[in-house]
C-alpha cells in the first residue's frame, strides 16, 4: 500500500522526534562531561599523541581541568608536576608503572592519586632521603607497554625503585588474543569498528552500554567462558619475567604488585556482575566466573614469580577490602581505596628504601 501524504508527514514528525531527543541527551552528556571533567568532545586527542611502539604516550604539558577532576601533564610526559631529569643527591627516585589504575583520570586532581599520596606518606617518614614517586601510568597500557616504556623512556630518568602494577588490560587483551586465532587487531577491524566510533562520537551509547553490559553477559552465559585458557596467563608471566630481567641486570630495585579487584566468588552473584559490569563492555569472552579466574591466575603469576625471584611482592588484590567503599568499578579506586594502596605500598617501600644506604 503506497504511502499517504498523512503518513510520510507521520513518520517525518517520529524521525524528527527521535532525532531531536538523541541529540538533546548527548549535548547534555557532553555539558556535563565538559563541567565535571573538563573535555567537551572525546579527550584522545587532547590526552595522548601516537607512538609508533607504545600506540599512545601522554602529551607533555597538557593540562584538563573539571569541577569533579583535574590533571596535568609533566614537560616529559608524566602525570603530575615537573621535576628535573637529572637526579639530585640525596633523591631516592620510585616511578610506578602501570595502566589506568595507575595514571588515575578521575582523581580530584594530581595530589590526590594514590602515587602522589605515596610520595607523601614516604617523604614524612623520616628516611633521611627525599623521594619523588613518578607517575608513569598510561591507560590501556599492557605488561609488555610497560616493559618497552621502562626500557625505552623510564630507565634515562634513573629510578632507584620501580613499582609494577599491571594486570587488567592484559586479561582483557589475552582473552581476545584467545578468540582470534592470534590476531588481535583483525578482531578489532572485523568486530569493533562500529562499537568504537559509537564510543567517539556518542557519550549516551558508551554510558548505555556500561549500564547493560552486566544484564547482557547473564545472557551470554554459553558465550562466555568460566576459565581463561593457560597460553594467556604464561603470556602474561613471560612479560613479567622481562621487566623482572631488565631491572635485575640495570641495578633497579622492582616492588611488584598484584591486581586488586572489587569482586569475589564469596560474594552474590548478583553484586559480582555489578562491580565487573564495566570490564564485561570491553571483555566479551569471560564470564564473572572466568574474570576471577584470571584475576586469580594473572596474580598468582606475580606472586609465583616474586617468591621464585626473591622479590618484595605488595599483594594489593589480598590487602584491598573488596567494597564499594574502596573501588569505583571493577578495578579503579575510590578516593578511600587511594589512601588505602598507599599506605599499603609505604609499608613495603619503606623497609626498602631504609635499607639503601645514603650517598
Amino acid at each position: 500500500m503506497p504511502y499517504t501524504p498523512f503518513k510520510v508527514g507521520k513518520s517525518l514528525i517520529i524521525g524528527l522526534t527521535v532525532f531531536l531527543i538523541f541529540t538533546s541527551t548527548e549535548v547534555l552528556l557532553r555539558v556535563r562531561q565538559f563541567m565535571r571533567n573538563g573535555t567537551f568532545f572525546n579527550e584522545e586527542g587532547v590526552l595522548y599523541r601516537r607512538d609508533p611502539v607504545l600506540e599512545k604516550v601522554l602529551r607533555p604539558g597538557v593540562k584538563i581541568v573539571g569541577s569533579s577532576a583535574a590533571l596535568s601533564i609533566d614537560e616529559w610526559g608524566f602525570r603530575g608536576p615537573d621535576f628535573p631529569r637529572e637526579k639530585a643527591n640525596g633523591v631516592f627516585r620510585i616511578f610506578v608503572l602501570g595502566d589506568s589504575v595507575v595514571f588515575e583520570r578521575f582523581a580530584i586532581n594530581n595530589g590526590t592519586t594514590w602515587t602522589a599520596r605515596l610520595e607523601k606518606t614516604l617523604n614524612s617518614s623520616q628516611t633521611g632521603k627525599k623521594v619523588e614517586v613518578i607517575n608513569a601510568g598510561i591507560p590501556g597500557f599492557k605488561i609488555d607497554s610497560a616493559y618497552c616504556y621502562l626500557k625505552d623512556r623510564v630507565s634515562g630518568f634513573k629510578p632507584d625503585m620501580v613499582i609494577l602494577y599491571q594486570g587488567a588490560n592484559d586479561i582483557n587483551y589475552q582473552s581476545q588474543i584467545a578468540h582470534s586465532s592470534g590476531r588481535p587487531e583483525a578482531n578489532e577491524a572485523d568486530l569493533l569498528d562500529f562499537q568504537r566510533i559509537g564510543e567517539k562520537y556518542f557519550l549516551w551509547l558508551d554510558l548505555l552500554r556500561s549500564k547493560t553490559a552486566a544484564f547482557l553477559a547473564s545472557g551470554q552465559r554459553s558465550l562466555r567462558s568460566d576459565r581463561i585458557d593457560s597460553a594467556s596467563v604464561d603470556n602474561y608471566e613471560n612479560g613479567l619475567r622481562k621487566i623482572i630481567d631488565y631491572c635485575r641486570k640495570n641495578g633497579i630495585i622492582l616492588i611488584p604488585s598484584t591486581v586488586a579487584r572489587s569482586f569475589r566468588r564469596s560474594q552474590p552473584e548478583w553484586y559480582q556482575m555489578q562491580m565487573s559490569s564495566s570490564m564485561m563492555v570491553y571483555n566479551p569472552y569471560l564470564s564473572v566466573k572466568g574474570l576471577n579466574d584470571a584475576f586469580d591466575r594473572f596474580n598468582g603469576a606475580v606472586r609465583d614469580l616474586s617468591r621464585e625471584q626473591g622479590l618484595d611482592l605488595v599483594d594489593a588484590d589480598a590487602e584491598v577490602p573488596s567494597t564499594e567503599k574502596y573501588f569505583r568499578d571493577h578495578v579503579h579506586f575510590t578516593d578511600a581505596g587511594d589512601r588505602l594502596v598507599a599506605r599499603i605500598f609505604a609499608r613495603k617501600i619503606l623497609k626498602r628504601i631504609n635499607q639503601v644506604p645514603t650517598p
